[in-house]
């Protein structure tokens, strides 16, 4: 592994990892992007040639830049071998959950169909230069490669069936149904967004001419509008419920000593990672870890374990809820929202 960029992208995740002629990117969004800050970037940093592409959950502001690049932009320099995201975890009454999660992403950010994992690989089709590329979802154990790094996916594991992890999402299913009890439009929207499904094997080859692109975005979101602060209030709270459910399900990455990527993990799942580190591996430091949910998520397992250098992708709102805690286990602690662009040379 040659260098790391976490980039400045305020309150989102934007990481580069490289090694040798290879290039992974990991998420590409933030909660207020636009296609002009996304075109800049990729004239700002015209020689990226992204090998591969890893999102870390179905959250819009880990993968909304993608969108943003739909359309024709002289900037772009997109030519993505294989796509990585997590696998859907079975647990009870898992398949209701990514429904509803996958129309929550449609109303706020205008996915197409009720399958995040087929929206992000139509994505990949509207703005890749390859005519074909591959996919593979991942759960706990899973290996890739980076060149000759190898990358071990640490969370989440193919079932879950935790007590307290299902009452959640319970919870949340029923405060779903409850909620669009009060808004009849939203319902019947909901009906029709289930008549089509579109799903996709664990891995496989896409062929892009086959792919139906994504010209635009949809604009269900638009019924938003007319509802009150009250009314918008009661689906944000919804939404960040889900919210919640799909950060404890996010992807956690290893690579060797060098990298612990924790992507949006809760308290409960940190600490279940860790003592899966702990348990398969000798671990006990890490030169660098990029901290989970840009640093405003703690595990009391952490304690065990001893980081170089800590990285929080934050902005101007999640820097406010930092965890002073990352300054008890790292030798640095960095903020993009402080420092701005934070590039790491592993060769020095």
């Amino acid at each position: 592994m040659d260098k790391l960029i976490v980039h400045d992208i305020g309150d989102g995740c934007h990481v580069d990892i490289y090694d040798d002629l290879y290039a992974l990117k990991i998420d590409f969004g933030r909660s207020d992007v636009k296609k002009i800050e996304v075109d800049s970037f990729f004239h700002n940093y015209w020689w990226y040639k992204i090998n591969a592409f890893l999102l870390s959950h179905f959250h819009n502001d880990h993968y909304n830049g993608l969108y943003a690049m739909i359309g024709p932009s002289s900037c772009r320099r997109v030519d993505i071998e294989v796509v990585y995201f997590p696998h859907q975890p079975v647990f009870n009454n898992s398949k209701i959950f990514f429904k509803q999660l996958a129309f929550l992403n449609r109303i706020s950010m205008g996915d197409h169909s009720k399958s995040p994992q087929y929206d992000l690989i139509r994505l990949i089709s509207s703005i890749n230069n390859r005519d074909t590329f591959k996919y593979r979802a991942l759960s706990q154990g899973d290996k890739f490669y980076l060149s000759n790094n190898e990358i071990e996916v640490l969370w989440p594991p193919s079932t879950i069936q935790n007590k307290r992890f299902v009452a959640s999402v319970e919870k949340v299913i029923s405060k779903f149904d409850e909620t669009l009890e009060k808004f009849p439009d939203l319902k019947r929207l909901y009906i029709q967004f289930n008549q089509n499904e579109n799903s996709l094997d664990s891995e496989g080859t896409i062929h892009t001419d086959e792919i139906e692109k994504i010209e635009e975005i949809l604009e269900d979101r638009k019924i938003l509008n007319s509802y009150t602060d009250t009314q918008l209030k009661d689906i944000s709270d919804l939404n960040t419920d889900f919210r919640g459910i799909a950060n404890r399900i996010s992807l956690a990455l290893k690579c060797g000593g060098n990298l612990l990527f924790m992507g949006d993990l809760e308290s409960g799942e940190i600490n279940k990672v860790i003592k899966y580190l702990k348990s398969k591996h000798t671990f006990n430091h890490c030169n660098i870890m990029i901290t989970p949910h840009h640093g405003t998520n703690w595990g009391a397992k952490l304690m065990d374990i001893f980081i170089f250098h800590s990285i929080s992708s934050n902005g101007r709102e999640m820097i406010k809820y930092f965890k002073e805690d990352y300054k008890k286990i790292s030798l640095t602690t960095h903020s993009t929202f402080l420092e701005g662009d934070i590039v790491y040379d592993f060769e020095e």
